[in-house]
């Protein structure tokens, strides 16, 4: 009766956090109230508070104003995933955060020197569902994905998303 429980209760717990992540992805309060810029400045210093031995750089645009807020969330949450598996997995000293516009897009890198991970080796062991989405809502945005990662020799994920035409 006892494991039945602590079952219960883990499948409670993971419930709730499930409810807060798609709560939180319908649209982060930091967009709405800062701006996409700010916002995604925000999450760096949020991450480097929670992983103080990582040496973080730090190169951002200001994106403010280029795309609405449904593909501001999007961008967003891409730019999470990445360092949520930065802090889970990759074990970092230094991480690289870029953010540039360009003529009719903008262009995000995000680099770590961390132990990276082979692909099709995470593929089949069923552990790219982050990556996975990442790559999906760059495609709904109409940009383009690239990763690349060796073991022991980081991981680079680079995406563009274009502006939309007016901005």
């Amino acid at each position: 009766l006892k494991k039945e429980a602590e079952k219960i209760l883990e499948f409670i717990n993971a419930t709730i956090e499930e409810v807060r992540r798609l709560y939180l992805d319908l649209s982060p309060g930091d967009l709405e109230d800062l701006g996409l810029t700010t916002a995604l400045r925000s999450l760096v210093d949020d991450f480097s508070q929670l992983q103080k031995h990582i040496r973080w750089t730090i190169k951002l645009d200001n994106l403010d104003g280029l795309f609405g807020l449904s593909i501001e969330t999007a961008i967003y949450r891409i730019v999470q995933e990445a360092l949520t598996n930065i802090g889970k997995h990759a074990k970092p000293k230094k991480v690289f955060l870029g953010i540039k516009r360009e003529k009719q897009s903008v262009a995000f890198t995000i680099k770590d020197d961390g132990i990276g991970f082979e692909r099709q080796k995470v593929a089949a062991e069923k552990k790219t569902l982050g990556l996975l989405a990442m790559e999906e809502r760059v495609k709904i945005l109409g940009g383009t994905f690239e990763l690349w990662s060796r073991e022991n020799q980081g991981t680079t994920i680079s995406f563009t998303i274009p502006i939309p035409e007016g901005n």
